[in-house]
């Protein structure tokens, strides 16, 4: 017998996949009978990044006090960076892209 596509929602009807609610109380049912019981233990790594995470939340995203001086300086035409550095900067930044490529 060939199966054709507009059969497939009827036999989808008869034999229906269980849900997810479903597989997890058949699941928490076969633990009860076992005895067992399902426990989560969470490693000091993933502690410390939990940690981490939080502290970055309380940390503030700009250091203003740094963006203000840099501000005044551009205002008073004294800020200055030199041409090697930057070139330095570009050149260093494409060398990690290519080795974060491999």
């Amino acid at each position: 017998m060939k199966i054709q596509r507009e059969h497939s929602a009827q036999i989808n009807k008869a034999h229906p996949k269980p849900t997810t609610a479903k597989r997890r109380k058949a699941s928490a049912a076969k633990s009860k009978k076992s005895g067992k019981k399902d426990t989560v233990e969470l490693s000091s790594s993933a502690d410390e990044v939990r940690r981490l995470t939080e502290l970055a939340k309380l940390s503030p995203d700009v250091r203003t006090e740094k963006v203000d001086a840099i501000k005044k300086k551009i205002k008073a035409g004294t800020y200055n960076v030199p041409a090697d550095s930057v070139a330095r900067s570009i050149a260093d930044f494409h060398r990690k892209l290519k080795r974060d490529d491999r």
